[in-house]
C-alpha cells in the first residue's frame, strides 16, 4: 500500500470502501470482501482473485492452528 504511495484512507476511498473496514482487513480482524478486492484490483493492479486467494489461504492456516 504504502509502496504504491497511499495510505489507508486514501486507499479506502479509491476503493469505494472505508478506513475502518480496510483497516479491519490489514489487522486481521475482518475478512477480506468481494467488493474490496475489486476496488484493490483497480487501483492497485494486483487481481481480486489474488486478493481473495490470500483470504481463502489464510482461512485455511487459521483452521489447521
Amino acid at each position: 500500500m504504502e509502496s504504491h504511495g497511499y495510505n489507508t484512507r486514501d486507499l479506502s476511498m479509491l476503493i469505494g470502501s472505508t478506513p475502518e473496514a480496510l483497516e479491519s482487513i490489514i489487522a486481521e480482524q475482518k475478512a477480506m470482501t468481494d467488493n474490496i478486492a475489486q476496488g484493490l484490483e483497480m487501483v492497485l493492479g494486483v487481481s481480486a482473485g489474488m486478493w481473495m486467494n490470500l483470504q481463502r489461504a489464510y482461512d485455511q492456516a487459521i483452521k489447521s492452528e
